[in-house]
């Protein structure tokens, strides 16, 4: 479905702000933007989203760089090489098109889906799904200068994905990490897991046993970096036309949702969490966070309700409506 106009309005006038602010913090304004009008949010709530939230943005200062960006892989994890990518990647579709620039700079940049936690893979399924080209090529610039890889072992153990947590996860329990944010500590995670040497990945893997671990992890712990890998899953399903390995692409992905896991510091017990079933309706839930002012609150109800049609599962909708409930 084509975004509004006052919806495309918004976004175009967001593009002027740089994708982090403060200390590597992600813009959320244009996903927030688009999610609220998918959900049905009126003109006014978008506007109102746009003049509050964009306040905290810094203005994406252009820099004159020493030489134009000529290979995706160039100068990847150079945040201070955006605004060449940004070129690089304008040049690309308009040579190219929407969908080789994808399947191209996806070959590429996929190891590093764990950018900015998550954030770029992000808005970039959003800038795909509302087929908005300019919003394509920031976000492969965001994600391409933000690049992080993990380094742990590819191997596999003829485990399930809950397995595999249950037996990597009691070393980081209440694990102290280095300061800095959800990147970091998922960094530090990965170099932990590669010295020790240890395996992670399961023979068998699907992007149905990744979300399906997701969602009951988040529904134990209503973790603010849980979060990251609903709405990190829910953009991977948004990409897999343009990804050509795609068992390969599923265990990078794997690794960084095992690290965002980890990096938390708590337990994974199989079991039931505490969030109750829900009587509202999915329509409720969308009124409900069209109301809401926080962008993760916003992205986290639009990605479950997505999600809830693909695997068609209930528990989307319960954790949807536990967090316009805590709000």
């Amino acid at each position: 479905m084509k975004p509004s106009a006052t919806c495309m309005s918004l976004i175009n006038e967001s593009q002027k702000f740089h994708p982090l602010h403060g200390d590597r913090l992600a813009n959320h304004l244009p996903m927030a933007l688009f999610a609220l009008d998918r959900m049905g949010a009126e003109p006014d709530r978008m506007r109102h989203l746009y003049e509050t939230y964009s306040t905290n943005m810094e203005l994406n200062q252009p820099a004159n760089s020493p030489s134009p960006i000529k290979a995706i892989d160039q100068y990847l994890s150079h945040s201070e090489r955006y605004n060449d990518y940004l070129d690089f990647f304008d040049q690309q579709m308009g040579e190219k098109g929407v969908t080789a620039t994808l399947k191209q700079a996806l070959a590429v940049l996929l190891p590093g889906i764990s950018a900015s936690a998550f954030h770029a893979a992000i808005r970039l399924a959003y800038a795909v799904e509302a087929n908005f080209s300019s919003e394509i090529v920031i976000a492969l610039a965001y994600w391409a200068s933000e690049y992080q890889s993990m380094t742990v072992s590819m191997e596999t153990e003829d485990e399930t994905v809950q397995k595999i947590i249950h037996r990597v996860n009691p070393d980081f329990v209440n694990f102290i990490f280095a300061p800095g944010i959800i990147v970091d500590r998922m960094v530090e995670a990965d170099q932990i897991l590669t010295n020790q040497k240890t395996v992670i990945q399961p023979r068998d893997i699907t992007l149905e046993s990744i979300a399906r671990f997701c969602l009951e992890s988040y529904r134990q712990h209503q973790n603010f970096t849980l979060l990251h890998t609903i709405t990190g899953c829910h953009a991977f399903r948004i990409l897999t036309p343009y990804v050509d390995d795609m068992e390969n692409a599923l265990r990078i992905l794997w690794q960084g949702i095992v690290m965002a896991f980890m990096s938390t510091g708590l337990s994974f017990i199989n079991a039931q969490s505490g969030i109750e079933p829900t009587t509202m309706t999915w329509q409720e839930i969308l009124n409900a966070a069209c109301r809401n002012d926080d962008v993760h609150v916003i992205k986290l109800v639009y990605s479950c309700w997505q999600e809830s049609e693909v695997w068609k599962s209930d528990d989307y909708k319960q954790v949807a409506a536990s967090v316009i409930h805590d709000t």
